[in-house]
């Protein structure tokens, strides 16, 4: 759909970014309206909210789960809807502006968003299943949907401890257990129209954030005296800095992972490999850096999917890691960005979760 100036909260809603980007204009997608922090506020003051938030971003970013309980979803491509196994709203709008509202469940999933309207909505729409329930109404009534979102309880289990003999073997028996159905290698592929550069730069941001949060979850078991080297199973790694690549450091997990995010995020925040204007190209050797990122992101997941599975098992996050994991490797087929012998780690594990992806 396009719009025009007339139909500007419209547009603020469909397409938004609480980021200053200079106003009205034309998204870099190529499709709908970006605007400021300034009209973010006055939305959000004039409808009671704290914050506006993309459905995905809301899961993988956090935002203090629930944010007051105040929390309006600006609803994403459908691509975005099984990212990181959870539980999304989506708004859909047909050639009448009549839309219709679509609660995306993942039984596994550790949030559950509730949508609240002001609206009646049939009681069986935050039931623990997928639904698809249409709600057809005045369109003013867009403004009137609310995304709240909690955590569940998470229980601690006792773990039978694997031996590095059978760990992978392992892995993709529980792995098998929790992975879905919904076709993720759909949601990697380039969408028409779309720069490949910025396609990848995107889902970089993405999986960056991703694996940052999923980290977070379980820094408590990963400490320098029980991760004393950065490890996956019979694999260990040492820090090398592109800038001086013959300088390796051997040091322990967390300060490996530590240097990594660090890397990375210095890479985001620099303009030159990662330009955040419209019109801005890319380096020449932007593909380079992007598969060197990946490569190194991989062996987050390799070491937690190694060394910390039973955490993740007892936090009730292991279908989190799954879909996450299982999104980034169908990304990372998609577009050649680690070589197979890298991935040797989890390649059991990858062969489970890609299988019926085919």
């Amino acid at each position: 759909l396009s719009f025009n100036s007339s139909q500007g909260p419209m547009c603020d809603l469909l397409w938004s970014d609480p980021d200053d980007r200079g106003g009205w204009g034309i998204s870099p997608r190529g499709a709908g309206y970006t605007f400021g922090q300034d009209i973010a506020e006055t939305f959000n003051h004039t409808n009671g909210l704290s914050l506006i938030s993309r459905a995905h971003q809301l899961v993988m970013e956090g935002y203090n789960w629930c944010h007051d309980r105040q929390v309006v979803t600006i609803f994403s491509a459908p691509n975005y809807c099984y990212r990181c196994g959870n539980q999304a709203a989506i708004m859909e709008l047909d050639d009448l502006l009549t839309h219709s509202l679509y609660n995306i469940f993942i039984e596994w999933t550790l949030i559950e968003i509730f949508c609240s309207l002001l609206f009646e909505v049939p009681s069986v729409f935050s039931n623990h299943c997928r639904k698809n329930i249409p709600i057809h109404c005045a369109e003013d009534e867009l403004f009137s949907v609310c995304c709240f979102c909690s955590l569940r309880n998470k229980t601690h289990k006792q773990q039978k401890k694997a031996t590095d003999d059978n760990k992978q073997q392992e892995l993709v028996n529980k792995v098998s257990a929790t992975i879905g159905s919904g076709n993720l290698r759909l949601a990697v592929v380039l969408p028409e129209g779309e720069d490949l550069n910025e396609w990848v730069a995107a889902n970089i941001c993405d999986f960056f954030n991703q694996i940052s949060m999923l980290y977070g979850t379980i820094t408590e078991f990963c400490t320098s005296e029980r991760c004393a080297v950065m490890s996956a199973g019979p694999f260990e790694y040492v820090w090398t800095d592109c800038s001086n690549p013959k300088r390796s450091i051997k040091c322990s997990a967390p300060q490996y992972i530590d240097f990594l995010m660090t890397w990375i995020q210095d890479k985001l925040d620099d303009e030159s490999v990662f330009p955040s204007k419209i019109g801005v190209p890319f380096p020449a050797n932007f593909m380079e850096v992007a598969r060197t990122i990946m490569k190194r992101l991989f062996r987050i997941y390799a070491h937690i999917y190694y060394q910390h599975f039973e955490n993740v098992e007892r936090l009730k996050e292991e279908a989190h890691l799954n879909t996450s994991f299982k999104h980034f490797i169908l990304f990372v087929q998609e577009f050649n960005l680690i070589e197979d012998k890298d991935l040797q780690p989890l390649q059991e594990v990858i062969e489970r979760l890609t299988s019926k992806e085919r």
